[in-house]
């Protein structure tokens, strides 16, 4: 409430920044961590995502808390909880719409016992059937399809070799959002790796660079 002032030039009007507050008491409600979080990382965190044009609702973007050491070379460590905008496949799929420039974007993970074929070259064929055991199976691959405007179609698909080196590059690899929602960093990886191929956004560059 103290800081709706700061707030309100990047959402534009006090409907969408009484909105944006309603989403963020929601997600310290389902995540009480964030209560004993710095506060001034966590208004930071809530004003990248409103930068971004993303609300911390669990499927545009998350809040999440890293335990960092504030202290200064040389000094006693000082651990504190510090907050975190991250956004999510959401975010990224609503930003390629936002684009203009995509008109269809189907994202997802395969697992183990799912049926799977993907082909490249020229005749490309991606075509996946998901299984509806009750063991999935382990993530094997995520892939992303985009149909822009023109007509294109892009395929990605990323082997379970190529996210575990997403991971392994992240300094959350062994925690946070890659332990809560693998599935979901798997996907949103592959979905950064084909934006590589379709016409630059402003807003998706700045989404990504908030992400890494």
């Amino acid at each position: 409430e103290v800081s709706k002032g700061e707030f309100k030039p990047l959402l534009g009007s006090d409907t969408n920044v009484d909105r944006f507050i309603r989403v963020v008491l929601n997600a310290v409600l389902a995540t009480p961590d964030l209560i004993e979080a710095d506060r001034r990382s966590l208004i930071a965190a809530c004003m990248k995502a409103a930068q971004d044009g993303l609300v911390p609702d669990g499927r545009e973007a998350v809040l999440n808390i890293y335990n960092t050491n504030i202290a200064k070379k040389g000094q006693p460590a000082d651990w504190r909880k510090m907050a975190q905008y991250l956004p999510m496949v959401g975010g990224l799929i609503k930003k390629l719409y936002e684009s203009g420039e995509v008109t269809y974007v189907d994202a997802a993970a395969v697992y183990a016992n799912d049926k799977f074929v993907f082909r490249r070259g020229d005749d490309p064929k991606l075509e996946h059937e998901p299984t509806m055991a009750s063991d999935p199976g382990e993530i094997v691959a995520a892939y992303a399809v985009i149909k822009l405007k023109n007509g294109e179609i892009k395929r990605e698909v990323m082997p379970r070799r190529d996210i575990d080196a997403v991971r392994g590059a992240s300094k959350s690899g062994e925690h946070g959002p890659w332990k809560t929602w693998f599935d979901q960093q798997a996907i949103k990886s592959v979905i950064k790796r084909a934006y590589k191929q379709l016409p630059k956004a402003d807003a998706l560059e700045k989404i990504i660079a908030h992400d890494n």
